[in-house]
Formats: structure tokens, C-alpha cells, sequence
């Protein structure tokens, strides 16, 4: 039977897509059509390219050094560079932003979130650099409880 697959996005836990392929592919199944989210549209796009379960297993349990490949790339990312921060591609949209969307009330909750994680408390989005550097530096402190 043919079946349109959706695939969740959720980080680790997308390895179980493998499996949960590799059973539907020895029942005799087929997929139409391939949506997913995150892990999930990594999943869809290599099973609509070609790759089989086995393939999939094997880029999972891919070592380098003894180290798996897949939990180097889960792993927390280097911090950015001044260089990256300022001649990348955020910056250069950011270059014509002015945030009069966020109410004083919120901004000052992230300046405080911000201050609380060792950041610079008097830093002020105000100028296109300062917006950049300031949404970096936010980019974890946002949803912080």
C-alpha cells in the first residue's frame, strides 16, 4: 500500500525514523508524497533521494576517532566570531530593522535576561552592529524561564 509520509521534527529522537522506516519498507509499504519538520525533513529528503534504512543506520553509527559523527553534530556549537557575527547574511538584513515591534516591557526583560547571563546590561540595539550582536547574544537567553 502506498502512504504519504509527515515526519516530527525533535532532534535525537529523529533516529527512530529509521527504524520506524525500516519496518514499514519489510511490510510491503510505499510512500507517495514526503513532509517533514527539522530531523523530520532530513529523514524525508533522504528517503526521496534514494536512501535506504540500512543506508540511514549506517550514516548514524558513522564514527570519527572513535567518536560518533551524529552526536559531534548534536553537540553545543562553537561560540560565533566577531567576524561571522558581523559580515554574515543576518546582519546585512538586520542593516534596515528598526524593532519598534517589542513593547518597552519585553525589551527590558531581555536586557535584564541578558544582564543575568554575563552579558553587557547597558548593550542597546540601537545601531545595525548593536542589533546583531545583541540578537546573538539573545538567541538562547529568549526563552529562558
Amino acid at each position: 500500500m502506498k502512504y504519504d509520509l509527515v515526519f516530527e521534527g525533535g532532534g535525537a529522537k529523529g533516529m527512530v525514523f529509521v527504524g520506524a522506516c525500516d519496518e514499514f519498507f519489510k511490510r510491503g509499504h510505499t510512500f507517495g508524497r514526503l513532509l517533514g519538520t527539522s530531523a523530520g525533513a532530513i529523514t524525508g529528503t533522504l528517503l526521496a533521494v534514494g536512501y535506504t534504512p540500512e543506508e540511514m543506520l549506517h550514516a548514524l553509527t558513522e564514527k570519527e576517532n572513535d567518536r560518533s559523527v551524529f552526536a559531534g553534530f548534536m553537540g553545543t556549537p562553537p561560540p560565533f566570531t566577531d567576524e561571522e557575527i558581523f559580515g554574515g547574511a543576518t546582519r546585512r538584513l538586520l542593516s534596515g530593522v528598526d524593532f519598534r515591534f517589542l513593547t518597552a516591557s519585553w525589551e527590558n526583560k531581555l536586557y535584564d535576561r541578558l544582564a543575568k547571563a554575563g552579558g553587557e546590561s547597558e548593550l542597546s540595539p540601537h545601531t545595525c552592529a548593536d542589533r546583531t550582536r545583541w540578537l546573538v547574544q539573545c538567541r538562547s537567553l529568549c526563552f529562558m524561564a
